[in-house]
């Protein structure tokens, strides 16, 4: 009888092990997918703090240009 449990208590310990291995495997490939999908998502924002930083300064010299034109009225102010 008792060499029957420790053989069950054997095979349900492994059995625990096992089911606690296959759970933390699920939740590490998910955990993974989630962190894959951020990623991406952090290098389209940088790409468009990129873009808006670029476009901010194409703003600034089309300003800069047209105040100096209105200044002197010279229209090489006004070519980019």
């Amino acid at each position: 009888m008792r060499l029957i449990y420790k053989r069950f208590s054997v095979i349900g310990g492994f059995a625990v092990l096992l089911a606690v291995l296959v759970i933390n495997t699920a939740v590490t490939r998910r955990q993974i997918a989630v962190q894959d999908s951020n990623q991406g998502w952090v290098e389209h924002t940088q790409q468009v703090q990129l873009e808006l930083a670029e476009f901010e300064s194409l703003l600034k010299d089309a300003e800069t240009g047209q105040r100096g034109y209105l200044y002197t009225g010279d229209p090489r102010y006004l070519e980019t």
